[in-house]
């Protein structure tokens, strides 16, 4: 079972009508926008990833500390609840954060979502009918996020096959379970091994 650390901050948002006013939206009014938010997110993410590899916020992750020995991986998605939107920062840890480093990663969260991968105008401003709805990911540091772990089972990418390697007929071909990457579909066969501890 792999643990993972989800991190949890509101989403503000507020309508900016035509005639110059600015009305604060709540709750509900922004659980309307989840889809477009999360699909305008994907393609944002797409931009982010190192090269083919699937995509990992920590690739950006700056500071030369423990905090990158720890998260494996860091993905971003937004989500609804009863009370309104989220961001929800999921890490995959190899053991627990400090409070420091839990503090370290709270910190570069609040840059990313202030500047970084949100500051787009594909994520933050969307035009209706009465002007333009406009969104603030913004996390105050003195705030906490809210915390959640949960225990999630690994998804196996790879399989081995029967089909043995013609000169070494101990080596078996593996075969994708999932979507690896764009050059790697679900199906794909790749190279020759000889135990499942070989696949990473």
């Amino acid at each position: 079972m792999e643990k993972r650390l989800q991190l949890w901050s509101p989403v503000w948002g507020w309508l900016a009508t035509k005639e110059g006013e600015s009305v604060d939206l709540k709750g509900q009014d922004l659980v309307l926008y989840e889809t477009a938010i999360q699909e305008a997110l994907e393609q944002e993410k797409l931009y982010y990833r190192k090269k083919s590899a699937p995509f990992n916020l920590m690739d950006y992750y700056d500071a030369d500390d423990s905090v990158k020995e720890k998260v494996q991986n860091l993905d971003i998605q937004v989500k609804k609840e009863q009370d309104g939107l989220y961001v929800c920062a999921s890490l995959a840890l190899i053991e627990p954060l400090t409070q420091q480093e839990l503090e370290a990663i709270q910190n570069f969260l609040s840059r990313q979502y202030e500047g970084g991968i949100f500051d787009t105008s594909r994520i933050r401003t969307y035009s209706v009918e009465e002007g333009e709805v406009v969104f603030d990911f913004s996390v105050d540091t003195k705030e906490k996020f809210s915390q959640k772990e949960v225990q999630c089972e690994t998804q196996k990418k790879y399989e081995i096959t029967s089909i043995a390697h013609p000169q070494f007929p101990w080596l078996h071909r593996i075969r994708a379970l999932v979507d690896v990457n764009e050059a790697v579909p679900k199906g794909t066969l790749g190279g020759f091994v000889e135990y499942e501890q070989n696949l990473s």
